[in-house]
């Protein structure tokens, strides 16, 4: 069985190596599910690792561009989903957390982890149900942008309740997530973007918001977490 993909065999921009493939269906072992996508998402570090500018991690060609995906479990050889859960995943190969995940340490990026396909293999620890108030959409394009608020508040700034916390750029893909995940942390949450975007920051929970165009901007702003 084959599946279509879009997949590169050379670095340099997408307009010059991206290109329509046909490829076999991924096989899954164990503790993997197969993923029949509905939906992928795009991200920067996409573009970055194309057009080679990180080619310290490990990569062989030819390569399926993208790591944010949503769709239904086709097959799965664990017990946590079922065949037709809808489901989204943030497939990276997790090459450098080997301590968690010895299991890992062979992974790659090549066209067993990409998601501009029509299925991608992946391992169940980075799969999740897809909440029944998302849509398929929706789903695909949180899994990126969401994991590095997280970490960046949770893993590395200790955010807790209490604290007041600056986000730059808050009307954006990561920040919006920040200012919901600061705000459910119970902190204080002061965002900076266009004034266009005042009141879609302010409704995600940001309790004052500076237009990163004005003069002085950041005046009298004290903070714990910028």
């Amino acid at each position: 069985m084959t599946h279509n993909a879009y997949t590169y065999e050379a670095y340099g921009v997408h307009t010059d190596v991206l290109k329509k493939t046909t490829l076999p269906i991924p096989e899954i072992g164990e503790g993997d599910v197969l993923i029949k996508v509905q939906a992928s998402a795009i991200n920067p570090v996409d573009f970055k690792i194309m057009e080679g500018f990180i080619k310290d991690w490990p990569q062989s060609f030819p390569i399926i561009p993208g790591w944010d995906v949503a769709g239904t479990i086709e097959k799965t050889n664990s017990k946590d989903f079922q065949v037709g859960d809808e489901v989204f995943s943030y497939t990276r190969p997790a090459f450098d957390m080997t301590e968690e995940h010895p299991e890992c340490s062979s992974e790659a990026i090549g066209t067993l982890d990409g998601t501009h396909a029509g299925y991608v293999a992946v391992k169940a620890w980075k799969v999740a149900k897809k909440p029944n108030s998302a849509s398929i959409e929706e789903a695909a394009a949180v899994p990126l942008a969401a994991l590095t608020a997280y970490q960046a508040l949770h893993d590395k700034a200790g955010i807790s309740e209490g604290k007041t916390v600056l986000i730059v750029a808050a009307s954006g893909g990561v920040g919006s997530y920040a200012v919901g995940l600061a705000k459910e942390a119970g902190a204080t949450v002061i965002g900076t973007c266009s004034a266009r975007n005042f009141d879609y920051v302010k409704g995600l929970g940001a309790s004052d918001v500076r237009d990163y165009n004005e003069e002085d901007y950041l005046k009298g702003i004290e903070a714990d977490i910028v």
